[in-house]
């Protein structure tokens, strides 16, 4: 929905003004600039009563977007928890994680 593109936009903006190295990438691939043009492509909500207000994504917001919405592109490095969970605690959790079922003790 244009709701959802725009908090979507806030977000990366908030990001982006706190993380150099984010604001980089998000300029480096003009990831504001993609949302914000699929943002103007969707109809006032007037016009998408037939669907709820929903938007489907034409190609053309795919080829925009596609790469970055739904995805993560700011995922913090993780701290500590408590002195009992440390970095390392993090360092296979992907492997153990992909191998079976995995759980924090």
């Amino acid at each position: 929905s244009a709701y959802k593109l725009q908090h979507d936009v806030e977000q990366l903006q908030y990001v982006a003004a706190r993380n150099a190295s984010i604001a980089a990438y998000l300029n480096e691939h003009a990831v504001i600039e993609r949302f914000q043009r699929v943002r103007r492509r969707i109809p006032p909500l007037d016009q998408l009563q037939r669907t709820n207000g929903l938007w489907a994504f034409r190609p053309e917001d795919t080829a925009d977007i596609g790469d970055f919405y739904n995805r993560a592109i700011h995922v913090p490095d993780p701290q500590p928890v408590t002195p009992m969970l440390n970095a390392k605690s993090f360092a296979d959790a992907d492997a153990r994680y992909r191998a079976g079922p995995f759980a924090i003790d």
